[in-house]
Order: structure tokens, then sequence, then C-alpha cells
């Protein structure tokens, strides 16, 4: 078939504080969608703390925020917002009107800013009791792709690992080693948020000036995995 030159019209930039951008303009769409994704994920679980990714992931929603926590932020303003855990990735992702972007992007930043700030013992129980539960109920489906991965890649590759841990790791992780997990990772030099929807490069750039761009740069730290590999920098 006769090729075509595919132009999305992305904008890509960086902030001061290392934050890359990319920005698709759709005026056809209803919403924006804001996808903020940190390079970390079930490969950088520490030996024996398996699932740590996947927890940090549920805590990052509830540091309180103005009297809020950032969840029920999102929940005023969004008609989508969720979040999920990879081998080498945690994504957030929020559907909201154009108008509402500045919410989302002070969710973002506040996300990063605070990190543990805020998080108690008794929210930090109660969501690794969330996460226990989910490894029950997904225990079949994990360990099918468990399998899938140990076949694809062999045994002792990166990618050979259960997504999540399991119930027993889970329930052995402390608030002590989420806030570790989440000062080495959680920075803006380690995430990529994109945008996409009914606006222009002018207005999301402005917004983040306001709020994404204000988080101070913060370099991200090698932690030790095990004898040969080291969590990504």
């Amino acid at each position: 078939p006769r090729q075509t030159k595919l132009d999305l019209g992305i904008n890509q930039f960086e902030l001061k504080n290392g934050m890359r951008v990319a920005i698709v303009t759709d005026m056809n769409a209803a919403e924006v969608t804001v996808t903020t994704r940190y390079d970390v994920g079930a490969v950088d679980d520490p030996a024996g703390k398996e699932g740590l990714a996947h927890l940090a992931e549920h805590l990052m929603f509830e540091q309180e925020y103005e009297g809020s926590t950032l969840y029920e932020r999102l929940d005023r303003v969004a008609s989508y917002h969720n979040a999920y855990t990879w081998l080498d990735s945690t994504v957030y992702e929020t559907r909201v009107a154009p108008e509402d972007l500045d919410e989302v992007f002070t969710v973002e930043g506040a996300r990063l800013a605070l990190r543990c700030q805020g998080l108690s013992d008794e929210v930090f129980a109660r969501e690794r009791a969330v996460v226990e539960n989910e490894r029950k109920e997904r225990a079949i489906s994990n360990g099918i792709a468990a399998a899938l991965g140990r076949a694809a890649f062999g045994a002792g590759h990166p990618y050979d690992r259960l997504i999540g841990g399991t119930q027993g790791s889970v329930a052995a992780l402390t608030k002590a080693d989420v806030c570790a997990f989440v000062d080495a990772h959680y920075a803006p030099g380690n995430a990529i948020v994109v945008v996409s929807g009914p606006i222009s490069p002018e207005e999301v750039d402005a917004a983040l000036g306001k709020l994404l761009g204000r988080v101070p740069q913060r370099n991200v730290f090698a932690v030790l995995l095990d004898d040969s590999r080291s969590m990504r920098i």
C-alpha cells in the first residue's frame, strides 16, 4: 500500500527540573488526558521486598494536600483516574475537562513534592491490606503472567518476576521500605508527562510553569538490589 506520513503534531520538551513533557493536541477530543509515567516498576523491587513498587503506587494517592487526599482531589474533577504498575514503569492516568488541567498538575506536583509526608501508619496499614487482597484475588492470573515471562525471557532475567509480589512479601513490607523506595524513584527527572486532548501547547506550558515546573530538581539514587543489579538512576 502507498505509504503516507503520519504527523501527530507532538511537542516535546524538558522542564528545568528534568521532567520530560509531550503534548498531543487533538481538538476533536472531549477531554484532556494526563498520563504520568515514572521509570520504576516491579524490576526495581529489592530481593525479598517484592510488591514494593505496587504498594508505593497505591500510597501515592493518599498524601494529604490542603485538607484532602490526592485521590479525593482527583475524584472531584476527573471523569476517570487510575494507576498501574508494570515491570519497568508506574503510570498514573487522569481524564478531565480542559479547564481542570491545573488541578491535575497540582496533584501531580504534590505527589512529587510530598512523597511520604502526611502518610499515617493507619493509612499505610490499610493500603497494604488492600494490596494483599489484590494479590489473593489475582493469584491465578498473576501466576500465569509470571510463567509466561519466565518462558519468554528465561529464569533469572529481570522480567522473570511476579508483578506485585505475593501476599507474604507484601505483608512483610514496612512504611520505611516504601518511603525509601519513593525517595529513590519519585523525582521530576525520572518521569515523563504526556498531555493529550483539546488544548494548545501554550496552555499546557503555562500550567506546567505554575505548578509542576516549581517542583525542584532532585537526583534519584542507586539502591543495591542484589550482587549484579542496581536501581536505575
